[in-house]
Parts: C-alpha cells; sequence; structure tokens
C-alpha cells in the first residue's frame, strides 16, 4: 500500500523535524560533558515531540508501527524527565541505559508491527491533511 497523503513520514520535511531533529538533539547531549538540566530538558522535549507526532500519526493515517512508538517515546519522555529530575533512578548509567532501551524499543517498535500488520491499520480511515 502506498503512503497515504496524511501519513507525515511521507513528506521529508516533516519527517526531518519531528523526528531528525530531535533524534540529533538527543545524541548532541549525550556526552559526558553536558549539564544534567541540559539533558533532561532536550531528551524530555524530544521524546515528547517524537512520541506526540507518533500518536498523531496514528490517528491521521493509521499508520501500524505508530501506535506503539507514540506510546513508547511518550514512556522515555516521562522516564527522562524523572529520572533528570532525580525523582526515579535508572543508576548511574541511567543515561546510557536510557539511549540503550530508546534504540532498542524503536527499532522492534518500527519494524516488527508492520512486518506482523502491514504498514497501514486494517480499517484506518485515513484523513486528509
Amino acid at each position: 500500500m502506498t503512503a497515504p497523503q496524511s501519513d507525515l513520514l511521507s513528506r521529508r520535511g516533516t519527517t526531518i523535524l519531528v523526528y531528525a531533529v530531535p533524534t540529533l538533539a538527543i545524541v548532541a547531549t549525550s556526552g559526558e560533558g553536558v549539564v544534567e538540566a541540559v539533558r533532561t530538558l532536550v531528551w524530555t522535549l524530544a521524546f515528547a515531540v517524537m512520541g506526540i507526532a507518533c500518536v498523531v500519526n496514528a490517528v491521521r493515517c493509521g499508520r501500524v508501527h505508530c501506535y506503539f512508538t507514540g506510546p513508547f517515546l511518550l514512556l522515555l519522555a516521562a522516564a527522562s524527565l524523572l529520572h533528570g529530575l532525580r525523582v526515579v533512578s535508572f543508576g548511574p548509567n541511567g543515561w546510557q541505559r536510557l539511549s540503550l532501551v530508546a534504540i532498542a524499543g524503536t527499532i522492534v517498535f518500527l519494524t516488527v508491527p508492520e512486518r506482523l500488520w502491514g504498514r497501514y491499520a486494517a480499517g484506518a480511515n485515513p484523513r486528509k491533511p
């Protein structure tokens, strides 16, 4: 099935803005010299932007992996905020653990659901932008 016009991933500019830029921001603030507050803010916002974009995309076009990646990325945003504020500790290597979970989970949720159920949800009613 070809990408409906309402699929955010069918637009290069939108994909760069809501997925590539936040990912690059996370990578840029992953180094040891980054102030904890900056990392907390950037990671929380970046994961939230990507998660919200996925949830919106799932509603707009029924993109299958977005049903999984949206909530997953929003959970990562919450985990980043809570870890950064020291409400929850993921240990001395907490940021590395979060990044490993983010990488592994994103790979799994981007690939497995669409291999099992196809690119778009059956019965999804894609809305035009």
